[in-house]
C-alpha cells in the first residue's frame, strides 16, 4: 500500500460506512413515520371508543333511573294492595 492510497482507502470506507448509515437512519425515519400514522390510528380509535363509552354511560344512567323508579311504583302499588286486601 502506498502513501497515497491509505487515505483515499480510508476514506472509501468512511464513504461506505456513511452510507450504510444513511440508509439505517432512512430505515429508521420510515418506521417512525408508520409508528406516526399508527398511533394517530390508535388515538383515533380511543376517541370514538370514548364517545361510545360516554353514550353508553349515559343510557345506563337513565334506564336505572327508569328501573328506580319503576321499583318505587311497584312498591308502592303492592303497599296499597295489600292495604285494599287488609281492609276487606
Amino acid at each position: 500500500m502506498t502513501a497515497t492510497s491509505a487515505p483515499q482507502d480510508q476514506l472509501g470506507r468512511l464513504v461506505a460506512e456513511n452510507t450504510v448509515l444513511a440508509m439505517d437512519l432512512d430505515g429508521a425515519f420510515a418506521d417512525l413515520g408508520q409508528a406516526e400514522e399508527a398511533l394517530d390510528a390508535a388515538t383515533y380509535a380511543l376517541h370514538e371508543l370514548t364517545a361510545e363509552h360516554a353514550t353508553t354511560s349515559a343510557r345506563a344512567a337513565r334506564l336505572w333511573d327508569l328501573l328506580r323508579a319503576q321499583t318505587r311504583r311497584h312498591r308502592a302499588a303492592r303497599a296499597e294492595l295489600r292495604r285494599c286486601t287488609c281492609r276487606h
